[in-house]
């Protein structure tokens, strides 16, 4: 008896190239998810120095939803008492909700430290990094997704 194929799309595309080393906020590039159900991105993050104790950096993966807006699915949070980073990476997967998960309410970089959420994937990926304390941390990342459908 011959076994069925079943047909599934991969794309593999890249969210952030590797960086140089950043001073200031910045948002990756959005990759279009149109057509796929899951998408698997990994986070390095190969610098970061922080000047003072009160130094943050978040990294907050997010999807699109259909309105337009974005919302936090998972975040990766790093603070003075994690240096000296050279490696540190992060897989966070998105995918269809899971049944009988409590109803969400987006957040756009408020997500809480080291977390995530259980939310579909929405028409788009990207991640929005932010920081916090008197002296910008010094920080350099690059990111992968892998999307499947």
């Amino acid at each position: 008896m011959a076994e069925a194929v079943r047909l599934f799309r991969v794309k593999d595309a890249l969210l952030r190239a590797a960086s140089g080393n950043l001073v200031v906020a910045d948002t990756s590039p959005e990759i279009d998810t149109e057509g796929f159900a899951t998408a698997v991105v990994q986070l390095s993050v190969t610098e970061l120095i922080m000047a003072d104790a009160d130094d943050e950096v978040d990294f907050y993966i997010q999807t699109q939803l259909p309105d337009g807006s974005w919302a936090d699915v998972a975040n990766a949070h790093f603070a003075n008492a994690d240096e000296p980073i050279t490696t540190a990476t992060r897989l966070i997967g998105i995918g269809p909700k899971a049944a009988g998960v409590a109803v969400i309410t987006p957040t756009d970089g408020t997500l809480a430290d080291d977390t995530s959420v259980d939310l579909p994937l929405g028409s788009a990926i990207r991640i929005r990094v932010v920081l916090t304390g008197a002296t910008a941390p010094t920080y350099a990342y690059s990111a992968d997704a892998s999307l499947f459908g």
